[in-house]
């Protein structure tokens, strides 16, 4: 049934998207080699975890690598659930690791589409955002639309996954899907151990970084605004100190 459901999700979002979106494209990774990737791989290394879950995945060279890896040196061996809406990235991405029955791909969105923020919302955050305002309006609107569009279901991915594998709280959660979803998103896995959110400088991960910032169930490990729009790492208060990368000092 789950396959069959995932199926005919896959074939509704392949309608969904329109001609010209970029969601018909690959894209190279982005996390490589760099102090991300090393926080990504330590922790599945490292933290004692039943589950990990990665929040677009892409076609699985970068982040979803890092965190392969370090899950397959982690004695728990845990799980990685990928989530990936672009179908032409979740094929790639699935076709690396058939086979495997330590990480499971799904092309589900991670929210429904009613969960999404107004235009009126990601415009007035715009307006106030230098960082954001290096992009023309024009293309964060087109991103904005497309993604609306895909979307176009009432089914959240990370609930399915959720309920699907009977989990209550995910280990590890690492959010970089849409610019648009991750508010969404961090409501869905609030209360996971570890939580890493990448673009902590645009309008995906801002407002999360700053309510992880000021909630003392949580503190920061590591933070580096600078990394392209930044990252940082969370820990639940109660996790277990699992150190950090070789070579790298914490938070900042």
């Amino acid at each position: 049934m789950a396959a069959g459901y995932c199926s005919a999700i896959t074939r509704r979002i392949r309608r969904w998207t329109q001609r010209g979106s970029d969601l018909l494209y690959l894209i190279p990774p982005q996390v490589v080699d760099d102090s991300l990737y090393d926080w990504l791989h330590h922790l599945a290394r490292h933290a004692p975890v039943e589950t990990i879950l990665e929040i677009g995945s892409s076609a699985g060279r970068g982040s979803t690598k890092a965190l392969v890896d370090g899950a397959l040196m982690n004695p728990r061996r845990p799980r990685l659930y990928c989530l990936e809406i672009s179908a032409i990235r979740f094929d790639r991405l699935q076709s690396h690791y058939t086979g495997s029955d330590q990480v499971i791909c799904y092309p589900l969105s991670s929210v429904a589409r009613d969960e999404l923020p107004s235009e009126l919302e990601v415009a007035a955050h715009y307006n106030v955002n230098p960082r954001m305002q290096r992009t023309k309006w024009k293309n964060v609107q087109r991103w904005y639309r497309q993604d609306f569009e895909a979307i176009g279901s009432s089914v959240s991915g990370i609930e399915y996954v959720r309920a699907h594998h009977h989990i209550d709280r995910f280990g590890i959660v690492f959010i970089d899907g849409s610019e648009f979803t991750g508010k969404a998103e961090l409501e869905h896995v609030y209360g996971a151990a570890f939580i890493v959110l990448d673009d902590i400088g645009t309008f995906k991960n801002a407002d999360n970084y700053r309510r992880l910032e000021m909630d003392p169930s949580y503190h920061r490990l590591a933070c580096d605004p600078a990394l392209r729009n930044g990252f940082a790492v969370f820990a639940r208060t109660d996790a277990p100190d699992v150190g950090s990368p070789e070579n790298q000092s914490t938070a900042r």
